[in-house]
């Protein structure tokens, strides 16, 4: 006769035995297949090779993800995944997409928007609200923040911080039993869409230079980007301003000054070097005061022309030149203009002045590279 102890006891070792039979393997190896099989997982990825050092540098350069979920069929904003800090520099990183409904989506990523961990900068980049459930892909618009004057000229002063930005147009979500105990991962690749570019103004008589004798800016409409990174061409123009100016000791090699007798420049020259106070010179070199400003500006295109113009202290134009056109004349490795633009993050233009403080237009250094400028120069 069965008891009710009995009862109780066999209950319980049914309850130990089917807990046992739990852990055998998803893969259907297991000599239980009738048991219910495990479910499938979804994650994301990313990755930041898309530099000219073709090297990953997700995991030292991006402190922020954020990814947006289009279904593919309704067109709408379904899904927004984050995550930020010292996770992302694990490694294995990547964001599980547990919860969202199976379906077919379209992801679109902004990275580095949230900034508020590192303490560096503000936060200058802004998504348009996107809402789930009402927003489109075309409507998933990406704008740097600026002052608007009361002329209604738009102005951006201050560092930016590093903006990245990737989409993957095929995302499968699987129904929970659909492929049991697979791992379907999916990768995000990112492009950086911030520049650093820096002035460097140097005398050709080894005078000392002042950096507040110059004010500097760089215009462009280059701060408005939709859902595939397209710059709107159509947006107002951006007077961007240094966040940093000051002078600086550089020396440079006597035979790396632009002669003005000579035809062309096509060798490479030593960056110039700052010195710091009391610093030991190790060669025979020139050295003076340069002046120095840097600024931080959106995503350089081939179709634009971001405007570099320095005046003098006496309000006459020192020099003005697209970034673009100079930009390139030193590509390398690459071979697609608007590819480079995007794997270069970093740009200095170093000009040389005359005796009149106005630049000497036969030469200019841009990164490692003496430039002839031909008469004319690229225009506007």
């Amino acid at each position: 006769m069965l008891t009710s102890r009995s009862f109780l006891n066999l209950c319980a070792a049914g309850a130990l035995s089917l807990s046992a039979l739990s852990l055998v393997s998803c893969d259907g190896s297991g000599i239980y297949e009738d048991l219910s099989p495990c479910e499938t997982a979804h994650k994301i990825t990313f990755n930041f090779d898309y530099n000219m050092s073709f090297a990953e540098g997700f995991k030292n350069n991006v402190h922020s993800v954020a990814i947006y979920g289009f279904d593919k069929q309704t067109g709408l904003l379904e899904f927004v995944l984050t995550e930020r800090g010292d996770k992302l520099a694990q490694d294995g990183f990547a964001l599980d997409l547990d919860g969202v409904a199976p379906g077919d989506y379209d992801i679109v990523s902004w990275c580095g928007m949230d900034n508020s961990l590192t303490g560096t900068h503000e936060e200058n980049f802004r998504l348009s609200d996107p809402v789930v459930g009402e927003t489109t892909r075309d409507e998933l618009i990406c704008r740097l923040e600026r002052d608007i004057q009361q002329d209604g000229s738009h102005h951006f002063e201050g560092e930016m911080y590093d903006l990245f930005y990737g989409k993957v147009a095929e995302v499968k979500i699987h129904e929970p039993n659909e492929t049991p105990g697979e791992v379907h991962t999916y990768n995000v690749p990112l492009k950086k869409n911030t520049n650093g570019v820096w002035l460097i103004l140097q005398q050709l008589s080894g005078d000392n230079m002042e950096a507040g004798e110059f004010t500097y800016t760089i215009t462009d409409n280059n701060g408005t980007m939709n859902a595939d990174n397209e710059v709107d061409g159509t947006a107002p123009k951006i007077t961007f301003h240094p966040f940093e100016v000051r002078e600086a000791e550089a020396e440079l090699g006597a035979d790396e000054y632009p002669n003005i007798s000579t035809k062309g420049f096509t060798m490479p020259v030593n960056r110039p070097q700052f010195i710091e106070p009391g610093q030991k010179k190790t060669r025979a070199q020139i050295t003076n005061r340069c002046a120095v400003a840097h600024f931080t500006i959106p995503r350089l295109m081939t179709d634009h022309r971001s405007i570099l113009t320095i005046y003098n202290d006496k309000q006459e134009m020192v020099c003005q030149v697209p970034l673009q056109p100079y930009a390139l004349l030193t590509k390398y490795k690459v071979q697609d203009d608007q590819e480079f633009l995007d794997r270069q993050d970093d740009y200095r233009f170093t000009f040389f002045l005359d005796e009149n403080k106005k630049w000497v237009s036969s030469s200019i250094i841009v990164n490692s590279w003496k430039i002839k400028v031909n008469q004319g120069g690229f225009g506007n």
